[in-house]
């Protein structure tokens, strides 16, 4: 869909007109209040936000690889970029939510990222994780993963715990629900443990070693694409083919605490004919994937398909995606309504020009309404898509115009907000009392009598396994190191064993008497 002509304008004025006096009479009569969204109609779907263009202005000045929606409206954006609307801001930005650059956060980010930036991860604290080729950010030692406090500054404190970080790049990276945060890439290790192109951090950046030791011989090639199921389950997507040791081609799902899912990986286990670059779970535990692949586990499904939550094909949906896409797609995004969003290089799905972007309807079909409203679409390749809560939908790549408007590397979309289902209440569970320490400890007892100069060993543990503590109070007749008695001169030595309690049994306390000849 090209701009509109000279005599159509004023017909789109009135109707912007109309629109404000909408939001204005609902305002006046309480329904709305000034900050609140005012959500377009779904027959917008698609269209571009002009406004967000407009103050994005000259855009980014090289690629985005990555963006992701903070819940206050602002966007943060990862790429290849070194400026935003003229506002240097290294491989990473942050904009409003009306699209202008946040100045304070660029400035906050000093020189920035010392190379790409791959992925982008908003924690619900507000902290931005990135992941990328980069070994600094403004000058902290951050192996390929960093994080920056809310105002764009490095968090130093995580980039410490990650300590030599990542010996290759980070291509993908995603918080759980806890605050642990899933990396994927071409690495094998992680501050010096092995994690063969999957890790988990902890939420302070200290690797998570049980997760590690877990994948064992991890995956034998890189991943592109992480999510994270609501059992806690992860699934992977990439160039690999063994999930340690297993044959997984090209997808795969761990356990929560990092074994293979054997269940899942034996019904995929004919695997895909390319290469999936993009995962989206359903609110059914269902799994979309994207990316040049044209069959999954036998079934025609052409750059685009979906799993059952046991990893078999929905074949129902492969059958409604007919001839599929014609080009790669590099990025989706799963909306609350069932809706997929689409991205990538593709110029037509099943037939129907639409390039580089697409939504399709829950079973598969195309949404005819929203590529009608893109128009001619990207004028480039899409690499990374986003939804904001109100439904608007970002796009970033390395694309200059969107249905032949000015909108350099960065676009949003209309979009209506879905209502989210109201959660049950959990009840808050009755606390159990914790039980008091009850029985006792016993030690093997120190020598009743030693001769002067002679040594001792005393016991490094209670018989019930606590560990103990010695000390003495007659320095002058004995001494103790540890848990080694030596003595210095006839007298009576007082010793004192302490150990805490163990296993329900309460701690030990004890003084013995020792008769030094």
């Amino acid at each position: 869909m090209s701009q509109p002509s000279l005599h159509t304008r004023p017909l789109e004025a009135l109707r912007r007109a109309v629109s404000v006096c909408v939001v204005a009479a609902l305002f006046m009569a309480g329904l709305v209040t000034l900050g609140s969204a005012v959500h377009a109609d779904p027959g917008s779907d698609g269209t571009l936000d002009t406004t967000f263009s407009t103050n994005l202005g000259g855009g980014f000045n090289g690629n985005v690889w990555s963006v992701a929606a903070q819940t206050d409206g602002k966007v943060v954006v990862g790429g290849s970029f070194t400026a935003v609307n003229g506002v240097t801001s290294n491989r990473i930005a942050r904009l409003n939510a009306d699209g202008t650059v946040d100045a304070a956060f660029s400035a906050n980010l000093g020189t920035g990222p010392d190379n790409d930036v791959l992925s982008v991860a908003v924690q619900t604290d507000g902290k931005i994780v990135l992941g990328g080729w980069f070994t600094a950010v403004n000058g902290t030692l951050s192996a390929r993963i960093a994080r920056l406090n809310t105002d764009g500054t490095v968090d130093s404190s995580f980039s410490a715990n990650t300590g030599s970080g990542f010996d290759f790049d980070v291509r993908t990276v995603t918080i759980q629900p806890d605050g642990k945060i899933v990396v994927g890439g071409a690495f094998n290790a992680v501050n010096g443990t092995t994690s063969i192109r999957i890790a988990r951090l902890n939420s302070n950046g200290t690797v998570d070693t049980a997760f590690s030791a877990n994948t064992g011989g991890g995956l034998n090639d890189k991943v592109e694409a992480v999510a994270v199921q609501a059992d806690g389950k992860i699934l992977v997507a990439g160039y690999l083919f063994t999930i340690n040791g297993i044959p997984s081609k090209h997808i795969a799902r761990f356990n929560a605490n990092g074994t293979p899912d054997t269940a899942f990986a034996a019904n995929s286990a004919i695997g895909l004919t390319g290469i999936p670059f993009a995962l989206g779970i359903q609110s059914d535990a269902k799994v979309v994937l994207g990316g040049n692949f044209t069959n999954v586990n036998g079934t025609v499904s052409s750059r685009i398909a979906r799993l059952n939550s046991d990893g078999t094909v929905d074949a129902n949906f492969s059958s409604n995606l007919g001839t599929g896409f014609d080009g790669s797609v590099y990025a989706l995004a799963v909306q609350a309504d069932g809706k997929v969003v689409v991205a990538g290089t593709f110029t037509k799905f099943n037939g129907v020009p639409g390039k580089s972007v697409a939504r399709l309807l829950p079973d598969g079909r195309l949404d005819t309404a929203f590529s009608t409203n893109t128009g001619t679409g990207f004028s480039g390749p899409v690499r990374a898509l986003a939804l904001q809560a109100d439904g608007n939908i970002l796009a970033g790549g390395a694309f200059g115009l969107f249905n032949e408007t000015s909108s350099n590397k960065l676009a949003r979309l209309r979009g209506t907000a879905v209502p989210q289902p109201t959660p049950t209440p959990t009840p808050t569970p009755t606390p159990t009392p914790t039980p008091k320490p009850v029985g006792k400890q016993s030690v093997k007892k120190p020598p009743a009598k030693l001769k002067k100069g002679k040594r001792a060993q005393l016991a490094k543990r209670t018989r019930q396994g606590a560990k103990l503590k010695w000390k003495t109070t007659t320095k002058k007749v004995c001494v103790v190191k540890k848990t080694t008695l030596r003595t210095k001169q006839k007298g009576t030595c007082v010793v004192r064993a302490k150990a805490p309690a163990v296993g329900g049994i309460k701690a030990f306390s004890k003084k013995y008497l020792i008769k030094v000849k």
